[in-house]
C-alpha cells in the first residue's frame, strides 16, 4: 500500500474508525454492518453538523447542546435493536 493510499484509506491504521467501529461491532455496541459504510455516515453527520454550526446555519442553536445531541441521536441509530 503506497503513502497515499494509507493516507486516504479509512482503514489504514488500527486506531482507524473503521477499525473502530468494527470493533464495536464485535462487542455488539453498535449494528452489524459495513463498518467503511458505518464510519462514512458518522462522517457525513460530524462534517454536516460542522459545516451548520461555522456558517451559521444552526438557527442561533447553543453548540454544545446542538453537538451532544446530534451526536446523541447517531449512538441510539447505530444500537442493535
Amino acid at each position: 500500500m503506497s503513502r497515499s493510499d494509507r493516507f486516504h484509506s479509512p482503514s489504514a491504521s488500527p486506531g482507524s474508525p473503521t477499525v473502530l467501529i468494527a470493533e464495536a461491532q464485535a462487542s455488539g455496541d453498535i449494528v452489524d454492518s459495513d463498518p467503511d459504510r458505518v464510519a462514512m455516515a458518522v462522517l457525513a453527520t460530524l462534517q454536516g453538523l460542522a459545516v451548520l454550526i461555522t456558517t451559521g446555519m444552526s438557527g442561533g442553536r447553543p453548540v454544545g447542546p446542538l453537538a451532544s445531541g446530534t451526536i446523541e441521536t447517531l449512538v441510539d441509530g447505530l444500537r442493535p435493536r
